[in-house]
Order: structure tokens, then C-alpha cells, then sequence
């Protein structure tokens, strides 16, 4: 009998040790944005520490409201710590975009977590010039007059 309530101690003092492990998320810092366009950009960060779990996602996550986090655009670039680089595309042009690296980790039983860097902010380019061209007058054999515009 007393070896079973021993035994019974100690199956509950696992369990409690296991239920109660933390979860912490990576450590993650946001590289500068640069190579900025009309409609891509590129960015990327560094993680520093996987936290309490492996590395399953990495990558940057944008909007263009504040905040944005890996429910909003995001890219994947990988599973593993350290430095990457990401590439965002599909950006409207002349719009502000708040952007910031994420990194994802599991940890078995106990689920993940999600850490973010530091949110920077940038802005695309205005939208490039659209050409209109209208038919060309005054076609002879050697020469014609085209004709159009240019639209800011």
C-alpha cells in the first residue's frame, strides 16, 4: 500500500511539473526595409532566441494599419534561427505600410507562440505613369506623326 501512494505521489508531481512549464515566445528583431517600389519591398530580421520551443514559421507580417500581425500579409521564410530575408509584394502604391518580423515556435503538449520585432514604417512609391496612345496622323512612306499622353 505505501508503495502505491508513492508511486501515486509521484505521478501527480510530474504532471504538475509538466502543466506548469511556460511558454515563451522567440526573441525577434525587424531588419530595415529597403529596395522599396510601388508594389514590393524588402525586409526580413533576426532571431535571437527560439524561446521555449523549436522554430516552425519565420518571416514578416504587414498592413496598413498598425500592429499588423502573421493573420495579416505575411511571407514564410523558413524554420530556424538567426538572420532571413523577406520579400513583399502586391503593395499599392503611395501607401504607408507598418511591417515587423515574426517568428512562430512549438513546444509538444503545450501549443506555440508567436514573437514579434520592432514594427517599422514605410512607404511605397507613387504609382507609375500610365501611357495613353492615340492613332498615329499624317502617315506617309517614310514618315507619321505619333500621338499621346502621359498621365501622372
Amino acid at each position: 500500500m505505501k508503495n502505491r501512494v508513492k508511486l501515486l505521489i509521484l505521478i501527480i508531481t510530474i504532471v504538475l511539473i509538466h502543466s506548469c512549464k511556460e511558454v515563451v515566445a522567440p526573441t525577434v528583431i525587424t531588419s530595415e526595409v529597403t529596395n522599396i517600389t510601388g508594389t514590393t519591398a524588402t525586409c526580413g530580421g533576426t532571431i535571437t532566441d527560439e524561446g521555449s520551443g523549436e522554430i516552425v514559421f519565420r518571416g514578416v507580417c504587414w498592413s496598413s494599419t498598425p500592429a499588423p500581425t502573421n493573420l495579416d500579409n505575411n511571407t514564410y521564410d523558413g524554420d530556424s534561427i538567426g538572420t532571413f530575408i523577406s520579400n513583399m509584394s502586391d503593395l499599392m502604391g503611395a501607401t504607408t505600410y507598418y511591417v515587423r518580423a515574426y517568428a512562430t515556435n512549438v513546444t509538444g503538449d503545450y501549443g506555440n507562440s508567436t514573437g514579434y520585432g520592432n514594427t517599422i514604417t514605410f512607404t511605397t512609391l507613387g504609382e507609375l505613369p500610365i501611357a495613353e496612345t492615340y492613332p498615329a496622323i499624317n502617315v506617309a512612306k517614310t514618315s507619321a506623326t505619333l500621338n499621346g499622353t502621359v498621365k501622372a
